[in-house]
C-alpha cells in the first residue's frame, strides 16, 4: 500500500502529509514507515487503546490538512488518486464530502462463484465495491462512501468524529463506523460530491473469497444493523446491509428466518446455482447476526438521550 502512496503524481505545491495510525500493533509497522520517510512525507502516530473509531478518531486529531483523505492499508492506490481528489476539493468548495471509486482485486485462486458474482450483491458488498459512473451529488438515502477511499473536511471530521461504540474492535463484531459517521454528516445538510476518478484496488486475498468469510461478514452487519437500531429506533443507518423489517419481529420468526434463508441457499449451492445461493445465505447472516445482538449486547446499548447528553 505504501508503495502505491509513493508511486502518486503529486501536484506541484501541494502541502499534504500521509498519516499512518499504530493501533497497538505488534508487527514491524514503525520499521515498514522508516523504510518510507524518504519517499513520502509520511508520519506515524500511534493510538494505544484497540478499535477502529479510536484510530481513525486519533489520525483525525493528528491530521494538520483542510482535508483528510481516507484509506485503508489493504487497498492500492491508483497514480491519480490524491490528484482527482485535489480537483474536485477546487470545483466544489461547498462540499465537505467526498467519494471514490473502489474496484474489488481477487487474488488468485478465485472460486467460479466469486468471479461470476462480484460485482452483484452481496459481493459487492462483501468486496467494498464502489463504481460512481459520473462526477454527482452523494445522497443520503442513496450509496455512500466507505472506509476505503473517502475524503472530507477535517473541520466536519474532527467535529463530528467517528463512535467508538461502531468499528471492529476487541470483543465485538461490529462495523458501519464510516457509514454512521457520513450518514450524520449529510443528515446534518452537509453537501458531497462522488469523484469517479479518485480509484483505489481493494485487494481480496483468497481466504476472504469463501463462503465461510461471507457468513461471517453478513452477520458483522446484523449485529451492526441492530445496534444502530436499539440505538436510534426507526432510523437504521445502513438500510442496504440491514434486513428489513427485523425490528418488530420476535425471536422465534428471526429464528425460522436464518434457517429457512439457509436451508434455500444450501439447497440452491448443492444444485450448482452458487451465485444464486448467495443472496439467501448472506440474509442467514444478517438474521443471525440481529439474533446474536439480542441475545449478548443489547444492555450495553446507550440510549439516544444519553448519547445527545454525551
Amino acid at each position: 500500500m505504501l508503495e502505491s502512496a509513493a508511486a502518486l503524481a503529486v501536484p506541484p505545491g501541494v502541502d499534504w502529509e500521509f498519516l499512518v495510525v499504530d493501533n497497538g500493533s505488534t508487527g514491524e509497522t514503525a520499521a515498514v514507515v522508516e523504510r518510507f520517510v524518504h519517499a513520502l512525507p509520511i508520519r506515524l502516530v500511534a493510538e494505544p487503546i484497540a478499535g477502529i473509531s479510536r484510530a481513525r478518531n486519533r489520525g483525525s486529531a493528528e491530521a494538520r490538512g483542510r482535508y483528510i483523505c481516507w484509506t485503508d492499508d489493504d487497498v492500492l492506490l491508483d497514480r491519480f488518486w490524491l490528484a482527482a481528489y485535489l480537483r474536485a476539493f477546487e470545483r466544489h468548495p461547498e462540499a465537505i464530502l467526498f467519494g471514490g471509486t473502489i474496484r474489488p482485486e481477487l487474488i488468485a485462486p478465485t472460486p467460479g462463484w466469486c468471479r461470476r458474482g462480484r460485482h452483484r450483491w452481496p459481493l459487492s458488498a462483501m468486496f467494498v465495491e464502489r463504481a460512481p459512473q459520473a462526477e454527482r451529488p452523494i445522497l443520503l438515502r442513496g450509496e455512500t462512501p466507505w472506509g476505503a477511499n473517502f475524503a472530507v473536511s477535517a473541520e466536519a471530521q474532527r467535529r463530528l468524529g467517528y463512535d467508538v461504540s461502531l468499528g471492529m474492535a476487541p470483543g465485538r463484531n461490529r462495523t458501519g463506523e464510516e457509514s454512521e459517521f457520513i450518514y450524520r454528516l449529510l443528515k446534518r445538510g452537509g453537501v458531497g460530491w462522488w469523484v469517479p476518478d479518485a480509484e483505489v484496488s481493494h485487494v481480496i486475498e483468497p481466504e476472504r473469497q469463501s463462503r465461510t468469510f461471507l457468513l461471517r461478514y453478513f452477520r458483522e452487519a446484523g449485529e451492526t444493523a441492530a445496534y444502530l437500531n436499539d440505538r436510534f429506533p426507526g432510523d437504521n443507518k445502513d438500510e442496504a446491509q440491514g434486513p428489513a423489517g427485523f425490528a418488530g419481529m420476535g425471536d422465534a420468526e428471526v429464528r425460522l428466518r436464518i434457517a429457512a434463508h439457509r436451508l434455500c441457499g444450501e439447497a440452491l449451492w448443492a444444485a450448482g446455482l452458487r451465485v444464486s445461493s448467495l443472496r439467501f445465505l448472506a440474509a442467514s447472516g444478517l438474521y443471525g447476526g440481529v439474533l446474536s445482538h439480542r441475545r449478548g449486547n443489547r444492555r450495553s446499548v446507550p440510549s439516544r438521550s444519553e448519547e445527545e447528553s454525551r
